[in-house]
């Protein structure tokens, strides 16, 4: 479905692709695409992976004194706000 000018999306997209030049994108393309399917998979599932973990040390530091598992509920909590609100 195409998206309308005053799409939010597409507003969105506007602003973020003039933020910074990009030099490497070409080379990081060829690279993804000389990548097997399987190594992309992995590849995808190394960075969610790091992200994940990522989050989960920037949400410690800011919040030293949570014990383990309410570090983690808040984590489930945090990536539950933000699951699925692509719009």
């Amino acid at each position: 479905m195409p998206r309308l000018p005053g799409d939010r999306a597409s507003r969105y997209n506007a602003c973020m692709t003039s933020l910074k030049p990009q030099p490497n994108h070409a080379i990081y393309l060829r690279a993804l695409r000389a990548m097997s399917p399987q190594a992309r998979l992995r590849k995808a599932f190394e960075l969610s992976a790091f992200t994940r973990a990522l989050f989960c040390v920037g949400l410690a530091r800011r919040f030293p004194a949570l014990s383990r598992v309410e570090l983690d509920r808040l984590m489930r909590d945090r990536l539950e706000r933000c699951h699925n609100r692509n719009f």
